[in-house]
């Protein structure tokens, strides 16, 4: 009975850790949009320090998005195709900022 309740308790855990990894991850993806967005619209083409700055902010994110993915590949939860297009989404997003600004 004891061994049955400490399973359950480590299958909720896990579950818990995964909702958490994905919903951070969400929100990473959303930021990095909006810092997409607002360099695009509001940097001018001359000021290439903030361009290089928010560069570096997206290879930072894309970093832990990819750490996320790795914990979701050990956990063993990344075959949803949808949930598999939305972590690495961001890989596209910063290759594509990078040869835009290059």
């Amino acid at each position: 009975m004891n061994v049955l309740q400490f399973t359950d308790i480590i299958i909720i855990i896990i579950i818990i850790t995964i909702i958490i990894i994905i919903i951070i991850s969400i929100i990473n993806i959303i930021i990095i949009n909006v810092i997409i967005i607002i360099t695009i619209i509001l940097v001018p083409n001359n000021n290439r320090i903030t361009i290089l700055f928010v560069e570096l902010l997206l290879w930072k994110q894309l970093l832990l998005l990819l750490h996320n993915c790795f914990l979701l590949f050990v956990f063993g939860h990344l075959y949803d195709i949808k949930l598999f297009s939305c972590f690495f989404m961001p890989i596209c997003i910063c290759l594509k900022f990078h040869f835009f600004v290059s």
